[in-house]
């Protein structure tokens, strides 16, 4: 809206101005496009330029692109490779979690084989200290069994000076020791009879009561070995038949008509078993003699000079009774006519006297065998008193402790401790001679 307070110019006055507008126009559409015609000309003359340095980064950037477009196939690649490896971590975690249950539990088992282990170790520290002890104890042992050895050997020396034979003669001393120590041998293990003077104990038996049947009965009927039937004594000729399985006895003036039932072996063993009528020494005698004669048939030598396989065999042939007699060949030899034997043994020969060849005369090998072994073992393990087991080394290998009662050495113990002991208790034993002594 003009301003109607202020005067209107003149008409002269405002043609100049539109004149003077005009021209100022004009000369400002001539600057303009001089100016583009300026700009044309510089942007003409550097045109070339341009373009070279366009191509130029439009060759890096497709080279861009390129190593762009190489980057994105390794990323995918590597994206590629990293979930693989994804995979595997989360497999490996698995095993690892399995694993590590597994390391738990075996943990657990330590734990309890530690604990046991402990426990195993105590006890070995028990035992240890057991075994220190029992040491000690067989250190002791062992010095009073040098002790003992050393008075073992000592009496040895002694009884082998003092010692002598009262019933058997020199050959017969050396077969019996012979069997003695077949019976039972010394060994790694320990002694044999000929150690604790087996023979001896036998040798002294025979000089003395048992040797001239003193306690036994002595009269008839002798009853003959391996009768298979029934048979009966009805002749008063007071003379024993063999081999004729027949028995004959008298009694005053009277006969008597006495049937026994068969019978077998082994028939020595105590009191009215041994069926003879003649006394211990006599039966030893034949026995022995028998044993040498039936060594030399069969296993060519005396029993003594035979090989422990050899004298094996022998003794086990008296047991089944493989000797047997034959009074026509001459069983009984080497006595006068007439004599003791020749009447006794039935044997009607002008040379009666003990068995020859391979025949035992009127005894039973079993018998003799059965005799054989009882007074061998007899004099392994008899007081001393009774002139066997020397040293007491019988009773000391089979842990006899004889008349110790548990304190006969001031071993402390009393016969109620050594009755209720839960383990044999072995004492160093003390024969009848010391007991009746009262020590040592």
């Amino acid at each position: 809206m003009a301003d109607s307070s202020k005067p209107m110019p003149k008409e002269a006055d405002r043609r100049s101005f539109l004149k003077i507008g005009a021209g100022v126009v004009a000369g400002a559409a001539v600057a303009s496009v001089a100016g583009v015609a300026y700009y044309d000309s510089v942007i003409g003359s550097n045109n070339s330029s341009s373009s070279s340095t366009v191509a130029s980064l439009q060759g890096q950037l497709a080279t861009a692109n390129s190593q762009l477009s190489s980057t994105q196939a390794a990323l995918q690649s590597a994206q590629g490779q990293v979930s693989s490896l994804n995979n595997q971590l989360t497999a490996t975690q698995g095993s690892l979690n399995a694993a590590n249950s597994q390391l738990t539990s075996v943990s657990g088992q330590l734990s309890s084989t530690q604990a046991s282990l402990t426990s195993a170790n105590s006890q070995i520290a028990s035992l240890n200290g057991q075994v220190t002890t029992l040491n000690g104890q067989v250190t002791t042992l062992n010095s009073q069994v040098s002790s003992a050895n050393a008075a073992n050997t000592a009496l040895s020396a002694n009884l082998d000076t003092t010692s002598a034979f009262l019933s058997f003669s020199t050959t017969e001393q050396v077969e019996l020791e012979a069997i003695c120590e077949s019976i039972i041998p010394s060994d790694s293990t320990g002694p044999g009879a000929k150690e604790t003077g087996a023979i001896y104990f036998i040798d002294r038996q025979l000089k003395g009561t048992y040797g001239m049947s003193g306690l036994q009965y002595r009269s008839g009927p002798f009853i003959p070995s391996n009768v298979s039937t029934a048979f009966s004594v009805n002749s008063p000729t007071g003379m024993i038949n063999y081999p004729g399985g027949s028995v004959t006895y008298v009694n005053g003036s009277n006969t008597f008509t006495v049937k026994y039932p068969p019978t077998a072996n082994v028939r020595v063993g105590a009191g009215t078993r041994f069926q003879y009528a003649f006394d211990m020494k006599t039966f030893w005698t034949i026995g022995l003699a028998g044993i040498q004669a039936y060594a030399n048939a069969q296993y060519g030598g005396n029993f003594e000079t035979l090989s422990a396989a050899n004298q094996t065999a022998c003794l086990t042939d008296l047991w089944n009774n493989k000797p047997t007699y034959d009074g026509a060949n001459g069983a009984i030899t080497g006595g006068p006519s007439g004599s003791y034997q020749e009447v006794v043994l039935g044997v009607n020969s002008p040379a009666a006297g003990v068995p020859g060849g391979t025949h035992f005369g009127p005894v039973l090998p079993s018998d003799f065998a059965y005799e054989l072994f009882f007074m061998v073992w007899n004099g392994f393990w008899v007081d001393p008193v009774y002139g066997g087991n020397k040293g007491m080394l019988g009773w000391k290998y089979v842990g006899f402790h004889g008349t110790n009662l548990g304190n006969f050495y001031n071993e402390g113990y009393t016969s109620k401790q050594l009755m209720v002991a839960t383990t044999p208790i072995t004492l160093q034993p003390a024969s009848l001679g010391q007991y009746q002594k009262g020590s040592p």
